[in-house]
């Protein structure tokens, strides 16, 4: 909301300052918290999207330090609260090169099983700066 309302009461992020309270897991440390070119040429953004300039930082995960094909990279948010109806996750998204897998947004409500969770959203790959606006219901 142009009032800023909506983050007052769901939270925002731009990982500027740090992670914002984003983590891995410690089996799963495969994202970072980056600014610039990837290291593998064509297959990321050259700047982050809040500031445009390559001095703006982003979360990372590089296919190519060590991950073998089929292995999963966890961020994990801070517990969010279910009383702001109005939530969403806003955020923009780099998919490209040879062997991209899959990005998911799973959403595990509190009290639940620790293996049970909701997918919410997933995409396979994409040609640019893609966004997405999903939900947290």
């Amino acid at each position: 909301c142009t009032d800023s309302t909506d983050e007052n009461s769901c939270g925002t992020c731009d990982f500027e300052r740090d992670c914002c309270g984003w983590t891995s897991p410690e089996d799963y440390r495969l994202w970072a918290r980056f600014r610039g070119s990837t290291f593998t040429n064509g297959t990321g953004p050259d700047t982050d999207h809040t500031t445009s300039k390559p001095e703006g930082f982003y979360m990372l995960f590089e296919a190519h330090l060590g991950v073998r094909q089929g292995e999963t990279g966890y961020l994990n948010s801070n517990k969010y609260m279910e009383s702001a109806t109005t939530c969403k996750l806003d955020f923009y998204y780099h998919m490209k090169g040879k062997d991209i897998g899959k990005l998911e947004i799973i959403l595990k409500h509190e009290g639940d099983d620790p293996e049970e969770y909701t997918t919410i959203w997933k995409k396979e790959k994409s040609t640019d700066c893609d966004s997405a606006l999903i939900p947290l219901l």
